[in-house]
Protein backbone atom coordinates (compact mmCIF):
# COMPACT_ATOMS: atom_id res chain seq x y z
CA UNK A 1 0.00 0.00 0.00
CA UNK A 2 2.96 2.34 0.48
CA UNK A 3 4.72 1.51 -2.79
CA UNK A 4 3.07 4.29 -4.86
CA UNK A 5 4.22 6.86 -2.31
CA UNK A 6 7.75 5.46 -2.25
CA UNK A 7 7.85 5.64 -6.04
CA UNK A 8 6.56 9.23 -5.90
CA UNK A 9 9.40 10.21 -3.57
CA UNK A 10 11.91 8.48 -5.79
CA UNK A 11 10.51 10.17 -8.93
CA UNK A 12 10.97 13.53 -7.26
CA UNK A 13 14.53 12.84 -6.16
CA UNK A 14 17.08 14.64 -8.33
CA UNK A 15 19.44 11.67 -8.23
CA UNK A 16 16.89 8.89 -8.76
CA UNK A 17 14.11 10.55 -10.75
CA UNK A 18 15.29 9.57 -14.23
CA UNK A 19 15.86 5.93 -13.31
CA UNK A 20 12.60 5.75 -11.41
CA UNK A 21 10.71 7.14 -14.41
CA UNK A 22 12.30 4.45 -16.59
CA UNK A 23 11.17 1.82 -14.08
CA UNK A 24 7.63 3.21 -13.79
CA UNK A 25 7.14 3.58 -17.53
CA UNK A 26 8.60 0.14 -18.28
CA UNK A 27 6.49 -1.59 -15.61
CA UNK A 28 3.38 0.60 -16.00
CA UNK A 29 0.89 -2.20 -16.65
CA UNK A 30 2.14 -4.25 -13.72
CA UNK A 31 2.18 -1.27 -11.35
CA UNK A 32 -1.26 -0.02 -12.30
CA UNK A 33 -2.72 -3.49 -11.86
CA UNK A 34 -1.17 -3.84 -8.38
CA UNK A 35 -2.03 -0.38 -7.01
CA UNK A 36 -5.43 1.07 -6.19
CA UNK A 37 -6.54 3.31 -9.05
CA UNK A 38 -6.72 6.29 -6.70
CA UNK A 39 -3.07 5.92 -5.74
CA UNK A 40 -1.74 5.85 -9.32
CA UNK A 41 -2.00 9.62 -9.77
CA UNK A 42 -0.50 10.08 -6.30
CA UNK A 43 2.46 8.02 -7.46
CA UNK A 44 2.87 10.59 -10.25
CA UNK A 45 2.65 13.61 -7.95
CA UNK A 46 6.33 14.47 -8.33
CA UNK A 47 6.48 14.18 -12.14
CA UNK A 48 6.78 18.01 -12.33
CA UNK A 49 10.31 17.64 -10.94
CA UNK A 50 11.31 15.76 -14.11
CA UNK A 51 11.94 19.06 -15.84
CA UNK A 52 14.63 18.31 -18.40
CA UNK A 53 13.42 18.69 -22.02
CA UNK A 54 13.80 14.98 -22.80
CA UNK A 55 11.92 14.03 -19.63
CA UNK A 56 9.05 16.39 -20.44
CA UNK A 57 8.80 14.95 -23.93
CA UNK A 58 8.96 11.36 -22.63
CA UNK A 59 6.27 11.82 -19.99
CA UNK A 60 3.96 13.72 -22.36
CA UNK A 61 4.26 11.01 -25.01
CA UNK A 62 3.84 8.26 -22.44
CA UNK A 63 0.63 9.64 -20.98
CA UNK A 64 -0.77 10.41 -24.41
CA UNK A 65 -0.50 6.66 -25.04
CA UNK A 66 -1.38 5.58 -21.47
CA UNK A 67 -4.26 7.69 -20.15
CA UNK A 68 -4.92 7.67 -16.43
CA UNK A 69 -8.65 7.37 -15.85
CA UNK A 70 -8.78 8.08 -12.12
CA UNK A 71 -7.20 11.46 -11.55
CA UNK A 72 -6.98 12.50 -15.20
CA UNK A 73 -7.49 16.16 -14.35
CA UNK A 74 -4.83 16.00 -11.65
CA UNK A 75 -2.42 14.38 -14.09
CA UNK A 76 -3.11 17.13 -16.62
CA UNK A 77 -2.26 19.70 -13.96
CA UNK A 78 0.91 17.82 -13.02
CA UNK A 79 2.05 17.76 -16.64
CA UNK A 80 1.30 21.49 -16.94
CA UNK A 81 3.43 22.17 -13.85
CA UNK A 82 6.16 20.05 -15.39
CA UNK A 83 6.07 22.30 -18.49
CA UNK A 84 6.29 25.41 -16.31
CA UNK A 85 9.21 23.95 -14.34
CA UNK A 86 10.98 23.04 -17.57
CA UNK A 87 10.51 26.54 -18.98
CA UNK A 88 11.87 28.05 -15.77
CA UNK A 89 14.88 25.75 -15.89
CA UNK A 90 15.63 26.67 -19.49
CA UNK A 91 15.22 30.38 -18.84
CA UNK A 92 17.13 30.68 -15.54
CA UNK A 93 19.61 27.82 -15.40
CA UNK A 94 22.60 29.71 -16.82
CA UNK A 95 21.93 32.81 -14.72
CA UNK A 96 21.60 30.77 -11.52
CA UNK A 97 24.77 28.82 -12.26
CA UNK A 98 26.65 32.09 -12.86
CA UNK A 99 25.30 33.52 -9.60
CA UNK A 100 26.27 30.44 -7.57
CA UNK A 101 29.67 29.80 -9.13
CA UNK A 102 30.62 33.41 -9.62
Amino acid sequence: QNAPYLLARSLGNRHNGRGTWEFVSTHWDQLTSMFASSSVVRMLSTVPRLDQPDQIEATSAFFAAHPVATGARTLTQLLERQQVNGALRQREQARLRLFLVG
